[in-house]
């Protein structure tokens, strides 16, 4: 459906042209007329969106009581805009007029940023001794991040102003970003004597692994289909089976009664991408190619805001973290808004914390372990449906069906179903973060599952990103589909992750 671009109400030009050669006055007498019997007609509504869709402009759908339609709503909005859509109110059956729609724009509160008029404002945390000698440190703008040099004796609370990186002006150009620098705030010493004594060790924990018991879910053809050899393309034939597994996890303190599960993804060879008949394939999963994984730790699930908020109160690595960056909250929500350099310094910390080595897992890794054996489109079979995962529900892939559509993200493991592996929400919920960089195809690929980086490490190049999300069409969240976006231009909240662990392990 055709997107509507919203512009400011003004007196058409095209009623002079309209009255031609007319004398004027009655042209605009007529208009005039026209606006008054057509003004009881408004209807005003209201629409939230986020403070980046207002940057960068958003389309959305809008339901009228009427109809449902998109509309475009341009970039640079700010709270309480009055944006007229005409001839989308109510409709006179007797004089075949309706009225304009007006739409309210309201801006959710964001996790980084303050629209403070034309400026936007973030604030950065250094240490006193770091403003004392003065450092150069990450800062996020919308754009993405830019370093900045803090100036040697700074004192707490100091604002740097970056120049041009604020709002979009009315008459051009933009706005400033406004830099407020504080000092970190002393650790209390309940936290302080949590994170320094496993901080201050030189040895991890060890590892206790445990085994735990889960259902697998898949689409598979009946019993007489099969030993006949019936095409199993077939969509129409395919049952639901559920299966007992287990696999061996541990579990990693976070404090503060907070954990991290960590499942262990035997290693092994499987064929990597998509073959050309699969429903949705794309280029970029070309071509299939053999890979062989090295065994590994993986998240039982996506990281949690929970989880998140324990890593974020660890001391800084490289960069500082949000506390609570989600736009869906819940404690055991996924957690979103986060970009590729947060997800890494995320990483960081919980390395230092944990003395084993956390990580964003490679395309490989991800693959491999969303697949757990399989070769289907998803780890359930040839399809999907919405009683498995969170997605976009108002699309079906191959015989699955259409069903309630969230419209946000859900709690992990939801859905109590897991693959071979013993992995939840691998389909759906957030996209997940992973080391590569982005390539238009797997030409050169490395073929033992490491990360494919190139030599330059650009900043700006895309990053690589796996698993589909609750807003997106089923066929994104396929095992093969690949994704993409800026590393650091990343908050929003179809974006999360999980990590992985190199260790070793007994059981």
């Amino acid at each position: 459906m055709a997107a509507l671009q919203l512009h400011p109400e003004e007196r058409p030009q095209t009623v002079r042209e309209w009255w031609e050669g007319k004398n004027y006055s009655a042209a605009e007498n007529f208009t005039k007329t026209q606006e008054k019997a057509t003004a009881e007609l408004d209807t005003e509504a209201k629409i939230t969106i986020s403070l980046r869709e207002a940057f960068h402009g958003v389309q959305k759908s809008i339901n009228s009581g009427e109809e449902r339609f998109e509309v475009w709503i341009p970039p640079g909005v700010k709270q309480d805009t009055r944006l007229p859509i005409k001839g989308k109110g109510r409709f006179d059956p007797k004089t075949k007029q309706r009225g304009n729609l007006y739409l309210k724009v309201e801006i959710s509160p964001d996790s980084v940023f303050q629209l403070k008029g034309e400026n936007l404002l973030c604030e950065v945390q250094i240490t006193a001794a770091q403003a004392a000698s003065g450092v150069k440190v990450k800062v996020p703008t919308i754009d993405g991040y830019v370093n900045v040099k803090v100036p040697a004796g700074i004192s707490s609370g100091k604002l740097l102003r970056l120049l041009g990186k604020g709002w979009p002006k009315l008459e051009g150009g933009r706005g400033d970003q406004l830099v407020r620098v504080l000092f970190e705030p002393s650790t209390e010493y309940s936290k302080e004597k949590d994170i320094g004594e496993r901080v201050t060790s030189t040895e991890p924990a060890p590892l206790s692994m445990q085994v735990f018991e889960f259902d697998v879910v898949t689409f598979e053809l009946p019993w007489w289909l099969r030993l006949f050899n019936i095409d199993s393309k077939i969509d129409s034939k395919f049952e639901l089976r559920r299966r007992c597994h287990e696999a061996q996890y541990f579990t990693e303190n976070l404090g503060n009664g907070v954990t991290l599960e960590m499942v262990t993804i035997p290693g092994g060879t499987f064929p990597m991408g998509s073959p050309t008949t699969e429903e949705g394939h794309s280029k970029w999963e070309e071509p299939q190619h053999l890979v062989t994984v090295k065994s590994f730790l993986m998240g039982k699930y996506p990281i949690t805001q929970a989880q998140w908020q324990a890593v974020a109160a660890l001391p800084q690595v490289n960069q500082t973290l949000a506390s609570q960056p989600s736009y869906f909250q819940g404690a055991n929500r996924p957690v979103d808004q986060v970009s590729w350099y947060d997800a890494v310094e995320f990483c960081a910390r919980l390395s230092r914390y944990t003395k084993r080595n956390y990580r964003l897992p490679s395309e490989a890794e991800w693959e491999y372990a969303c697949r757990a054996g399989t070769t289907t489109p998803f780890h359930f079979g040839e399809t999907i449906t919405p009683d498995l995962a969170n997605y976009n529900s108002n699309y079906v892939y191959g015989s699955g069906s259409k069903g309630k559509y969230r419209g946000k993200t859900t709690p992990v493991a939801s859905f109590q179903v897991a693959n071979a592996f013993g992995l939840y929400d691998m389909h759906g919920n957030v996209w997940e973060w992973c080391a590569d960089h982005w390539h238009d195809n797997y030409e050169g690929a490395p073929t033992d599952g490491s990360a494919w980086k190139d030599d330059n490490n650009n900043d700006n190049q895309y990053r690589l990103l796996r698993g589909g999300s609750w807003i997106f069409l089923p066929e994104v969240c396929r095992s093969a589909y690949r994704y993409s976006n800026y590393p650091g231009d990343s908050h929003d909240y179809t974006l999360g992750f999980r990590v992985v662990c190199e260790a070793a392990w007994t059981l």
